[in-house]
């Protein structure tokens, strides 16, 4: 089977349309943007690594079946390097916030999913786990450095955020305990300030009150009060520690089940058992939607009226500069031509999903988000173009 026009663009254009999808949702009010993170959440602590291991296990460890991933990791180190040295002659902010920007813009793709459907849609189906060799490098070197700088220029931003409407249960629930203890104090003011005649049976019944309550154990409303108190804030979590940071940046399910993955490939023959097989293609089937979907309500929930030359740079690194150096390291490998026009397309992927979600909510960012979404807009008419290239010319 080869690369026609008809079959390669209508895969790119539901692949877009999943994205538009979430991105007209957002638009029309239709839920908050925050309670995807939730989903996102569990694709890719879940799904993802899955995904991974069970593409990563049925491809055995030789030069054959691997040497795909020399050009991707020359591309990769190569944008990585770039932004390292540009981040260095930063003026009036420091290195660590400018790498973070630059990076969050410039260095991470959403190769996964583009990349395994334009092969499989190509008739390069035994080639899919070239789809998961980008993650390589994002998982065990990439995405851990940027999970540590967010400790320090972004604190929180990748953790779950709750919800506006969330918040404002919080607020209710702390004006209330406010009103009870309001309301406590003025009636302990009402009782003390009654006739003299009155106030000594007060005192009494108030203290036989306080005795009974005391005896039996229970505390008395203040107390209780004050526990209530206690219990919130031992209730409240506490950011993780730059130890436990860098731990679960390198220790993770991906990184994990990656590993597994290796294992399983290098020392385990035969074929995959039947039930691991039904398990990949039923989490395959809500992942790669999910994803996409994501994507167009990340756009959506992004300012597109900010400009930066930002912008262009990255339309040229993602849409020009790439897919070049792709396709010539491919030729120089003599990889399978088929292949080798699946890795050309996947290399224009858009921004990363994460690379989004490490940037927060703050106002700071708006000109990495600008990028990031300008660039995922730009997506599908450039890979059309790309496509007309590949499948007309013998570029590779």
């Amino acid at each position: 089977m080869g690369l026609n026009f008809g079959d390669l663009y209508q895969t790119l254009l539901g692949i877009w349309t999943c994205s538009l999808a979430g991105f007209i949702f957002v638009k029309a009010k239709m839920f908050d943007p925050n309670d995807m993170k939730f989903v996102q959440y569990v694709v890719d602590a879940c799904f993802l690594p899955a995904y991974y291991f069970y593409m990563i296990a049925n491809t055995k460890l030789n030069w054959t079946n691997w040497k795909e991933l020399v050009p991707v990791v020359v591309v990769q180190f190569f944008i990585h390097f770039a932004v390292f040295i540009y981040s260095i002659f930063g003026k009036n902010i420091s290195f660590a916030e400018k790498y973070f920007k630059s990076i969050t813009s410039y260095g991470f793709s959403q190769w996964d999913v583009f990349a395994y459907h334009i092969l499989d849609e190509i008739g390069a189906t035994k080639y899919q786990y070239v789809s998961i060799m980008y993650g390589f490098l994002d998982e065990f070197i990439f995405f851990p450095i940027l999970k540590i700088l967010t400790f320090y220029v972004r604190p929180g931003s990748m953790d779950l955020k709750l919800s506006k409407d969330q918040e404002d249960d919080q607020e209710q629930e702390v004006d209330d305990i406010e009103d009870l203890e309001d309301n406590t104090d003025v009636k302990i003011e009402v009782e003390g300030s009654t006739s003299s005649n009155s106030s000594e049976q007060v005192h009494e019944e108030n203290d036989d009150h306080n005795e009974e309550v005391d005896e039996s154990g229970n505390p008395t409303g203040d107390l209780k009060i004050k526990s209530m108190e206690s219990n919130d804030s031992s209730d409240e979590e506490k950011p993780l520690s730059f130890g436990w940071t860098v731990l679960w940046a390198f220790c993770n399910s991906r990184t994990v089940l990656i590993v597994v993955g290796l294992i399983y490939s290098a020392t385990v023959k035969g074929t995959m058992p039947d039930y691991i097989n039904e398990l990949a293609k039923s989490l395959r089937a809500p992942t790669f939607p999910a994803i996409l979907f994501i994507l167009g309500v990340q756009v959506a929930n992004t300012k597109l009226n900010v400009w930066t030359p930002g912008i262009l740079l990255s339309i040229f690194e993602r849409y020009i500069f790439c897919p070049l150096i792709m396709a010539g390291l491919c030729r120089g490998l003599n990889i399978d031509s088929l292949v080798a026009k699946g890795m050309v397309m996947m290399s224009i992927s858009p921004p990363n999903n994460r690379s989004h979600l490490a940037m927060g909510d703050s106002e700071a960012m708006e000109k990495p988000k600008a990028i990031y979404a300008w660039t995922m807009l730009l997506w599908l008419p450039m890979s059309f173009i790309w496509g007309a290239i590949i499948i007309k010319t013998n570029l590779v």
